[in-house]
């Protein structure tokens, strides 16, 4: 870091609080009596805390992966101030800034530069000036302005009214500023700086090799479903991280549950066959490396047979993708002929897939 980029009340205010943890924390628990309405109060705080974070800031300002109500997104303003994490102008451009350059100079939390600058490192560096054609639909929104504006004050009144109003329920005010404000904060800043660590070095990456990006289920579970990284990257617009129906992402479920009830609308999600085709194809290229390791004459034919089904695949999946638009489009009774189309395409697609299958798995454990 440069002489002068150091941004002292970030930098202040970090250092500070954790101390304060490490201070606190050990001394409330051996000379005071942790009581279960305080700890289920600072469980719930967090949880909120961190469903603004990934349903509030990440997937509906930083991506517009669905739309939601002025309400809503007055609330989610308002209760952004329990995380500390920045004013939703500065963290949206920060994240969509992230995205654009990922992995490169100009990402602001690039894993490149080891764990700890991704995970907390960068929040010691001076903001730098938010650039308005990055985030011009939050710049045109006079609710994002003035929390930006007087994010400061809403931070102080938020975390203070949490703490007064809890200290007084449970009959103790120390115990609530240790664990409703800083054990809170502790966990909900780590578990949201673990995605910019943790989620971009260790995991698996099933959807593509060309961001640092992972899935990561044991992060997806602290995060609310923010863990599945390397899907988010790949396909950033859609409103899921965890799209397997067993890959537990409650964000998703939130968003989804909201719209039932008016919340939210219109919610964005990359339909199955295209996701199924960059699967294919991330595959496909894992293979065709494999080859090329391999080197033997004999597996030129596999090759040749790699490339052949790997496009019939992505060619029945393109087309697939076209006709679950089509018939979205039409009425009821107009739906049975895409309807059997689509039914002998899946039939095709499932049993090249299977072909498919053997082959990934006859080459890439071949040693």
């Amino acid at each position: 870091m440069k002489r002068g980029e150091f941004n002292w009340t970030t930098g202040i205010f970090i250092i500070g609080y954790h101390l304060l943890v490490f201070a606190l924390f050990p001394l409330y628990v051996i000379f005071w009596e942790v009581s279960l309405g305080l700890i289920i109060t600072t469980i719930v705080a967090g949880s909120i805390a961190n469903f603004t974070i990934t349903a509030g800031y990440h997937r509906y300002f930083a991506h517009r992966t669905y739309e939601l109500n002025k309400i809503g997104e007055r609330i989610v303003l308002m209760l952004g101030a329990l995380s500390v994490q920045g004013s939703v102008l500065q963290w949206a451009h920060d994240h969509r800034i992230h995205h654009r350059y990922v992995d490169t100079e100009k990402d602001p939390y690039s894993i490149k530069k080891g764990f700890w600058y991704a995970h907390m490192g960068w929040l010691f560096k001076k903001n730098k000036i938010i650039d308005n054609t990055v985030v011009p639909d939050l710049v045109n929104n006079k609710a994002v302005m003035l929390q930006h504006k007087y994010y400061g004050w809403l931070v102080l009144v938020v975390n203070l009214l949490l703490v007064l109003v809890t200290g007084a329920i449970v009959q103790d005010f120390f115990g609530a500023f240790v664990m409703v404000f800083l054990i809170r904060l502790f966990c909900t800043h780590h578990l949201t700086w673990f995605i910019n660590s943790w989620a971009h070095m260790f995991g698996s990456k099933p959807y593509s090799e060309e961001h640092s990006a992972v899935n990561n289920e044991l992060v997806a579970v602290f995060t609310f479903g923010e863990g599945y990284h390397n899907y988010h990257h790949t396909f950033p617009s859609d409103y899921r991280n965890g799209v397997r129906w067993y890959q537990y992402d409650p964000t998703k479920v939130l968003i989804w549950c909201l719209s039932k009830v008016g919340i939210t609308k219109n919610l964005k999600k990359v339909e199955f066959p295209l996701i199924k085709r960059k699967l294919i194809l991330e595959d496909e290229r894992r293979v065709l490396e494999k080859i090329k390791i391999l080197g033997q004459q004999k597996w030129k034919k596999v090759e040749v047979r790699v490339k052949k089904i790997t496009e019939s695949l992505s060619n029945k999946l393109l087309e697939k993708y076209k006709l679950v638009l089509v018939y979205k489009t039409k009425k009821a009774e107009e739906r049975k002929e895409i309807k059997n189309k689509l039914k002998k395409l899946g039939h095709s697609i499932k049993m090249e897939y299977k072909i498919w299958s053997k082959i990934c798995n006859k080459v890439l454990t071949k040693t």
